[in-house]
């Protein structure tokens, strides 16, 4: 795992998975998209703080899909729920 920063973000990206957690009136996005050379990104973005947002990148799919799993359970666990999900083209997938 890489930690980038925001500066890092212009280069061309592709979603993989896109979740969005709401807490009360709060919303936060956990997402993997894939960059190019098989660089992955795991972003966390707080939608009322958005320069807060979080990015670390990894070398492989596996870890970064754990990672993923891994910052939702976390979420879920501090009373975040899950209420949307947001497909590869990020549009919103149908209920």
């Amino acid at each position: 795992m890489t930690p980038t920063t925001a500066l890092e973000t212009h280069i061309q990206s592709a979603p993989v998975v896109c979740w969005v957690f709401q807490r009360g009136a709060n919303a936060i996005t956990c997402e993997i998209d894939v960059r190019g050379n098989h660089a992955y990104d795991v972003r966390v973005t707080p939608h009322w703080d958005l320069p807060s947002s979080v990015i670390e990148r990894f070398d492989a799919a596996t870890a970064a899909l754990l990672r993923h799993a891994e910052v939702s359970r976390r979420l879920r666990e501090n009373g975040w729920v899950l209420t949307d999900h947001v497909a590869a083209d990020h549009t919103p997938a149908a209920a």
